[in-house]
């Protein structure tokens, strides 16, 4: 009878222990699907945004050579320069097409260019656009400095009318725009030269994307 008792024991332990070892291994089957579950969709976000990236890369591409396309005796003249890196494109146009020396306001031929770029510029609807002011780091004289006391002045003021350009008449939502004035303090070149000067007098066109902004 103490023999039967003991098996008894033993076969309920083992018993126990079996459905213990089924419990665990049921958890642990819940835990791989759950895992696999999370891979998928981690793998369908990264596809999601690699396809999304892709076709922003491939935006700014054909913003890029739109605008090469309008633009292309102004760049070869060496007025515009248009540049792309990682997905930010920059219009760089010298000072002396859009103003005359010392004034913030377009000539004829800055009216063209820059109706140009909005015609184009308007159509990247997902952008932001910031215009930035550049000078050389000759100070403002004479009577001048009545309107503008540094070039810190003449630079935002030269962006903000190109900014209400954009807005007026290529009809480009102002949420979109900004404007800023860098004075002389990005030089993109020597202002030891006279042609380097004349490389940091200029107006820079930025796109970024909206969360760039």
């Amino acid at each position: 009878m103490r023999a039967r008792a003991d098996l008894d024991r033993v076969e309920k332990v083992l018993a126990d222990r079996s459905a213990e070892a089924g419990a665990a291994m049921a958890e642990m089957r819940q835990g791989i699907d759950r895992l696999t579950a999370d891979s998928n969709e981690l793998q369908r976000q990264l596809e999601a945004e690699r396809q999304a990236r892709e076709a922003r890369l491939a935006e700014v591409q054909g913003t890029y050579d739109e605008l090469v396309d309008k633009l292309e005796e102004e760049i070869q003249r060496g007025e515009v320069k248009i540049s792309e890196l990682k997905g930010k494109l920059t219009v760089n146009v010298v000072d002396k097409v859009l103003f005359d020396s010392g004034r913030s306001a377009l000539k004829p031929a800055g009216i063209k260019v820059l109706q140009q770029i909005g015609d184009v510029l308007k159509s990247a609807v997902d952008k932001n656009i910031q215009i930035e002011g550049h000078t050389d780091n000759v100070p403002i004289r004479g009577p001048l400095t009545q309107t503008y006391p540094t070039n810190w002045e003449l630079s935002t003021a030269r962006a903000t009318t190109v900014l209400h350009f954009l807005q007026d008449k290529s009809a480009i939502p102002g949420e979109r725009l900004s404007a800023v004035g860098y004075g002389e303090y990005s030089p993109i070149a020597s202002n030891a030269t006279a042609n380097g000067r004349a490389q940091n007098r200029r107006i820079q066109i930025v796109l970024t994307t909206n969360k760039e902004r």
